[in-house]
């Protein structure tokens, strides 16, 4: 495991794209959005870099500068629809693409769009109101993602990223950041913990999030 002060937190910048797309595809290889091709992805990571009210946090190794991790985040409505109106021809191409060569793809268009669909929402999170967890009295920023890769995975690494993207969030406006876990997926959920998050169970899955203080 590499040491935990040998990587550090910063924003994304242009020339990080292909790395964080790299990492995006190591940590997520069944994601939608890895299914669509490179092309795609580097779409869709520049257009998070201009995206406003939206941050993506990467986490840099000290050493060698390589991107090992990122997190991101944002509270813009119109973020994917803005996305995929600038990226439809890549979009496309992927799918085209991915019905040959993807089971993701393969396994239908109808359950990759309605895949798509839960996503799409990026102010707040679907479904904390009828979980009984309190409104936020502001903007609600979503987690969207949050990788890295497996040997920094550890010793505090994760934990300083999510923080990051937190702050940084929060200093464009958000009052909350706010996910949700999968029941299954005990790693993730010891991080928000760990990490000082809230965290409510609900059905089969965890609704978690932080407040602005």
């Amino acid at each position: 495991m590499a040491e935990t002060n040998a990587a550090h937190p910063r924003l994304l910048r242009a020339e990080d794209l292909q790395q964080v797309v790299q990492v995006h595809r190591i940590c997520f290889p069944q994601d939608l959005y890895t299914s669509l091709g490179l092309a795609f992805h580097r779409g869709f990571y520049a257009a998070l870099l201009s995206a406003r009210q939206t941050r993506t946090a990467v986490l840099e190794d000290s050493a060698t500068g390589m991107v090992v991790g990122f997190a991101t985040g944002s509270f813009n409505p119109s973020l994917y629809r803005d996305m995929l109106k600038r990226n439809l021809h890549l979009a496309a191409w992927g799918a085209l693409v991915g019905l040959f060569t993807s089971p993701v793809v393969r396994g239908g268009l109808k359950k990759a769009l309605r895949r798509l669909g839960r996503i799409v929402r990026t102010e707040g999170v679907i479904g904390m109101d009828q979980a009984g967890i309190p409104p936020a009295d502001g903007p609600v920023a979503r987690l969207l993602y949050i990788g890295m890769l497996p040997e920094y995975r550890g010793g505090g690494n994760a934990q300083r990223l999510l923080q990051y993207c937190a702050e940084q969030l929060f200093a464009l406006g958000a009052v909350r950041v706010a996910g949700i876990v999968p029941g299954d997926n005990l790693p993730s959920l010891i991080l928000y913990k760990k990490a000082g998050w809230n965290v409510q169970k609900t059905g089969g899955r965890y609704y978690v999030w932080a407040d602005r203080r």
